[in-house]
């Protein structure tokens, strides 16, 4: 039987209670939709796709932000009958209880939820299900029971959760389960008790996509169960101070962004940044005591963006890079942006402050644990690697079955640790494929050991820096001296910091004569892909729009030195088609002409391009690329299309901005 302990059930709200007896209501009462999916996973599969969705039911519902797991809990035997009656001791956060017959508690900061650990008994999971838009959509907490005997999983709605009150209106959602069935041939089996019809979006939803999952989850051989993003803070704190930031700073600077950069990437990515960081050093000061915010230097702060959201927060901060960004004018005289080249040196200690940051910071990646390590012993650090930077070169080592990022990941790590720090890795939710954080916050040594440490620092910098000549003390030697004590002289003689004026990469110094031989090239192979199509024009004319091609299969046209030669001036293959917009479409990596028989031949990220194209300023200052070059000529009149069909049809440009 079921023991929760000794709950003052009194306490609870009738508008608890009467969640709990609908949850007891579907249980019991309302009609049960049932469906199966072949199944050729194991049970601890099975077992570990369930954990998936209990630890991250956001990877399949997008609408989702996350799940809190509040209470976790072991069973010698529990009825599915009596959860019912246990789900109302879970309508408040504060009636989590420790006390009965549960031989395996823990606490949602201990580990995720692994349900492959537990071969028998019942496992009782109590989750709240985040909202990613909780101004719409109020926080749902669900009940889960594993039962080990029969390998089902039910999933019941206790309550709408908001602070401080449960949410006061009917609770709607549907409980659902899962079993592992074996008899004749494995399955999986979805049933759902709802008074709602098969054609619901709810049971579509369960038995379309989240079915499907299980399933698929199910089936695969290596499958990471735990939560692997934002593990270093609470999922709803986050979620809540993220959707205030994102109002307070995110759309106001979207609107008004004044640089080349996307504003939705980078906005979004430095208050997401923000968010976190805030919530990190929060937990610091809870934990500390102390009510100072923490201060912080932010070393390659770019933009500047996340310097003046967490100084608009109210920490004291600066911000150092090698070149001023035209947004920072924008900025109130709260944010402290400084352009300043850093070289790590004995100048480069910041014994006053808090926190250095490392935002994509790049070749000063590496030594910003150093210089954390340096600056004080209360120093912390935060790095989010980007480019792969050793301290004096390009980082170029890749351990046996890893990615080149993962082994720099494990490189920086390891750079922390040597540095004396506690380093914790997370993953961030941003929009960027280089989520991964490090967070150096505590030490491994006492303040007294701090010579000792800090050689065991110099030896291990030296070992990894250039050396040309093999005697570290012969003249001449490139062995760098990290001597803290020595103010001006870095800390390596081959460290290179990046320059100060950002280099053009938009194919302005590739010949024109190549250029033209490139695009010439791939029109002409595109034009007879063997998926292409003939459109038919008014007046009884044809145009052969072609088909697509892989841009790998684009890239073996050419040899590697006009390949080498364009990822060096321009970024690459496809940058060079991409900046040839009117007559190529480049997407889902395959190429393809544009087709201007359509009449919108622009895609949907193409509407600012559609809009300058049909501004009067901006009628006929081109020449058309198909009407001179494509051997049916131009799909479009003279008059409508806004390219020049010949020179005397040009008009001048108009004069750019200022």
């Amino acid at each position: 039987m079921c023991d929760v302990g000794n709950v003052d059930v009194g306490r609870k709200s009738e508008v608890a209670m009467s969640n709990s007896e609908l949850s007891e209501s579907k249980l019991k009462t309302e009609p049960e939709t049932k469906v199966e999916k072949d199944f050729s996973g194991t049970k601890s599969g099975f077992k570990n796709a369930l954990s998936v969705y209990i630890n991250k039911p956001h990877v399949v519902n997008r609408r989702l932000c996350g799940a809190k797991i509040l209470y976790q809990r072991w069973y010698p035997v529990c009825e599915e009958n009596e959860v019912s009656s246990l789900s109302e001791h879970f309508t408040k956060a504060d009636d989590m209880c420790d006390e009965g017959e549960a031989t395996h508690v823990i606490t949602p900061a201990d580990e995720d939820v692994d349900l492959d650990s537990y071969e028998e008994g019942v496992v009782i999971i109590v989750r709240d299900l985040i909202p990613r838009q909780i101004d719409k959509y109020p926080t749902l907490r669900e009940l889960v029971h594993y039962d080990c005997s029969t390998d089902s999983i039910s999933f019941i709605p206790v309550c709408h959760v908001q602070s401080p009150p449960p949410h006061k209106q009917d609770l709607n959602e549907d409980a659902y389960k899962f079993t592992y069935k074996t008899d004749g041939t494995t399955r999986v089996q979805l049933s759902v008790r709802s008074n709602k019809d098969a054609g619901h979006v709810t049971w579509r939803w369960l038995s379309d996509v989240l079915l499907q999952k299980i399933v698929r989850w199910g089936q695969e051989e290596t499958l990471r169960t735990a939560t692997s993003s934002l593990r270093l803070v609470p999922v709803d704190e986050y979620n809540r101070l993220y959707n205030d930031l994102k109002v307070k700073y995110g759309h106001p600077f979207v609107e008004k962004w004044p640089e080349k950069t996307d504003p939705k990437k980078f906005v979004y990515e430095d208050v997401a940044i923000a968010t976190y960081l805030l919530l990190i050093w929060k937990a610091d000061r809870e934990r500390r005591g102390v009510t100072q915010r923490q201060s912080f230097v932010d070393l390659g702060c770019g933009n500047g963006l996340l310097v003046h959201i967490l100084a608009a927060e109210g920490h004291h901060g600066l911000g150092l890079d090698i070149r001023r960004r035209g947004i920072w004018d924008m900025y109130g005289s709260e944010t402290r942006l400084k352009e300043q080249t850093v070289i790590p040196s004995a100048d480069s200690l910041f014994p006053t402050y808090d926190w250095l940051i490392g935002n994509h910071s790049d070749e000063l990646t590496p030594w910003i644990p150093l210089m954390a390590a340096r600056s004080s012993y209360n120093c912390c650090y935060f790095v989010l690697p980007c480019c792969l930077h050793d301290f004096d070169k390009k980082f170029s080592e890749r351990e046996k079955g890893t990615s080149p990022y993962r082994t720099y990941l494990n490189f920086v790590k390891e750079v922390g640790e040597v540095c004396g720090f506690q380093v914790e890795e997370d993953t961030l939710r941003i929009p960027s494929t280089k989520r991964v954080c490090f967070i150096g916050r505590g030490r491994t040594y006492t303040e007294k050991e701090e010579t000792l440490q800090d050689t065991t620092r110099t030896l291990y910098v030296q070992n990894r820096c250039v050396q040309d000549d093999p005697e570290p003390n012969s003249p001449g030697s490139k062995r760098p001296r990290l001597d803290v004590s020595e103010s001006g002289k870095g800390w390596s003689a081959n460290f290179e910091p990046r320059q100060s004026e950002e280099p053009v990469r938009n194919c302005q110094k590739v010949a024109t004569a190549t250029k033209q031989a490139i695009v010439k090239t791939v029109f002409e192979k595109i034009l007879v892909a063997p998926d292409g199509e003939v459109v038919s024009l008014d007046e009884g004319k044809w145009w052969r729009k072609g088909g697509s091609l892989p841009l790998c299969e684009v890239a073996q046209l050419f040899d590697k030195d006009i390949l080498q030669q364009l990822k060096a001036e321009s970024g690459g293959l496809q940058t060079l088609l991409r900046n040839h917009n009117s007559v190529f479409q480049v997407s889902g990596g395959r190429v393809r002409l544009r087709d201007f028989s359509q009449a919108n031949p622009w895609s949907q990220s193409r509407k600012a391009k559609t809009k300058k194209l049909a501004a009067a300023d901006h009628h006929k200052t081109s020449l058309c690329w198909f009407h001179d070059n494509h051997p049916d000529g131009c799909p479009r009149s003279a008059d409508k299309c806004d390219f020049a069909h010949g020179h005397q049809e040009l008009r001048g440009k108009p004069p750019l901005e200022k």
